[in-house]
């Protein structure tokens, strides 16, 4: 499924994913772009706001169904407002559509997969 998928980016009949998302935290409201990119071998997910990259959450392949989560960051005039969660909650459905098991080594990423349990169902 990850190599039809990846197939058919790399020929350039899909494009990467860009879904728009919009939450509310304690003192703004953030709109923001999320979008994916993956060459096969690894990828990311971005957060955009206003223009200005606010996060990003990075990957690499382990197999066909599985990955690895190794990074996230997120600039600090965004820290506190949700954007590493709102990027790994992008990526377990990612995962989820897939039908691909995902092994957190970020210490970011294990953290929310220890505080919510209903994301848990994607590990590896």
């Amino acid at each position: 499924m990850r190599q039809e998928l990846n197939a058919l980016w790399l020929n350039e009949m899909v494009k990467p994913e860009i879904r728009n998302v919009s939450f509310l935290n304690a003192d703004s409201r953030i709109t923001m772009e999320i979008i994916q990119e993956d060459d096969g071998k690894k990828g990311r997910f971005t957060a955009v706001s206003g223009g200005v990259v606010a996060g990003e959450m990075t990957y690499v392949w382990a197999g066909d169904a599985k990955l690895i989560i190794d990074h996230t960051a997120v600039d600090p005039q965004f820290s506190g407002k949700g954007i590493g969660k709102q990027l790994l909650m992008q990526l377990v459905a990612f995962a989820r559509t897939g039908g691909i098991k995902v092994l957190p080594l970020c210490p970011f990423a294990k953290s929310v997969f220890e505080k919510v349990k209903a994301i848990r169902d994607v590990l590896s």
